[in-house]
């Protein structure tokens, strides 16, 4: 044990190290765990240092078991293969590069969630019926008074409608497409009093008298213009009330849903004074995107330190074969996603971040450790099993997210001892 306390003494620093730098990340979910992470393994090292050799104080070395002989016949095996190593490592390359190359980085915040497949049945009916999918996606509307809020809402719906005939836009929803502004009700009631008995002559084809027709237009200019209050509160109403947010800060608001539409169209038409776009969905998964590109930035600053730490104590050669090998373990990950079609989120990320810090965890018994390769390398086969069974269990989970998660690590883990092995075959 005191042998190795130097050794595992450097890989816990260089471990606290990512961790450290994670928690400088903007996202409150990253930096509670990068804390989590580090202050759990720091309880883990010091109940290996205190406890451990209190429970083994009678253990006795036991003779090889039938798994190691079996594991020593396997390796034995495969080292037939490397004869053809050259070929092998081109092909292992070309794989990887590959599969780089073809990988998605992208989040989405669907993905933090298990809908049931009921939920998103009856979602998927409502959008069928009202023609409005819940994407969250909407403007936000201000004016001074309802007159015109609707006066507003008039000119955005022009501006929508080109949207839609461009196909930019599948649909929306707008008080305008129901109500008139009251100066718009009293433009139309002068206009109609011009219509000629030509004009609504299907209404006379229908068995309707000219004369009942025009009595009813003569009636119309006579009419009070109907408010936005007024026509809201009426049985035709109830059903755009939804739509009407009432006095926000002294102003009066609305909203305008939309489906289906491009994003930086959409963004175009509202001028941040009295019409807002929102996008809630997309303006997370940006965040999450920002993150994830700021964490990957962040590890790699953690492994040029890394780089400095270990050449300070075990030299250039050496420390660049430690970190070879988690480098190599998470690019290999990489290629695999991306040959999955797997996509590359801040939860896949952070996966491969952890598998950086075990591999660095591999390599340091490899090196530190004097017994035979077969018994280190069976040791660390163990240790990975246990590391496989606990976040394999994580890719069956119902939420995308988690699974992902778990995946990443699983994979990596794999790559991680697979890279260990031949770089520490003798």
């Amino acid at each position: 044990m005191q042998k190795l306390r130097l050794t595992f003494s450097v890989s816990l620093l260089v471990t606290l190290l990512g961790y450290g730098l994670l928690g400088f990340t903007t996202l409150p979910v990253l930096q509670q765990t990068a804390l989590f992470s580090a202050v759990a393994l720091l309880a883990a090292v010091l109940c290996t240092q205190l406890l451990l050799p209190y429970f083994f104080r009678h253990y006795q070395t036991k003779r090889p078991t039938n798994l190691l002989y079996a594991f020593y016949k396997v390796r034995c095996f495969l080292q037939k293969f490397f004869v053809y190593r050259k070929a092998l490592l081109a092909m292992l390359t070309l794989f990887v590069v590959g599969g780089i190359t073809q990988s998605k980085w992208q989040d989405d915040i669907r993905q933090w969630v298990a809908l049931s497949p009921n939920l998103v049945s009856q979602a998927q009916k409502i959008g069928e019926l009202t023609g409005m999918q819940l994407s969250g996606q909407y403007f936000l509307v201000l004016a001074e008074n309802d007159e015109k809020l609707l006066e507003k809402l008039t000119a955005l719906d022009v501006r929508l409608k080109q949207a839609k005939q461009q196909q930019q836009l599948e649909s929306y929803q707008s008080l305008s497409q129901w109500l008139m502004s009251e100066k718009q009700q009293h433009n139309f009631a002068q206009q109609v009093q011009h219509l000629s008995e030509q004009d609504f002559a299907p209404l006379t084809a229908m068995g309707i008298p000219a004369e009942i027709v025009q009595q009813q237009l003569n009636a119309l200019i006579t009419q009070p213009a109907v408010s936005l209050q007024a026509a809201l509160k009426s049985p035709l109403g109830q059903g755009w009330q939804s739509l009407y947010l009432g006095q926000i800060n002294g102003q009066c608001a609305a909203i305008v849903p939309v489906n289906g539409g491009v994003h930086q169209v959409l963004l175009q038409l509202a001028n941040d004074q009295d019409i807002f776009w929102q996008d809630k969905r997309s303006h997370l998964n940006e965040s999450f995107q920002q993150t994830r590109n700021q964490a990957a930035w962040l590890k790699l600053l953690s492994f040029a330190l890394a780089g400095l730490l270990l050449w300070r104590y075990f030299g250039a050669k050496t420390s660049g074969k430690m970190l070879f090998v988690p480098v190599c373990a998470v690019l290999a990950t990489l290629g695999i996603f991306g040959w999955l079609g797997l996509p590359i989120s801040l939860f896949a990320m952070f996966g491969m971040l952890l598998v950086s810090a075990i591999a660095v965890d591999y390599v340091a018994y490899l090196q530190a450790v004097s017994a035979l390769t077969t018994h280190k390398q069976f040791a660390i086969l163990l240790a990975a099993s246990t590391t496989l069974i606990s976040f394999g269990l994580l890719t069956l989970s119902s939420t995308p997210a988690v699974a992902l998660f778990g995946l990443s690590v699983s994979v990596g883990v794999i790559c991680a001892v697979g890279i260990a092995f031949i770089m520490y075959r003798k």
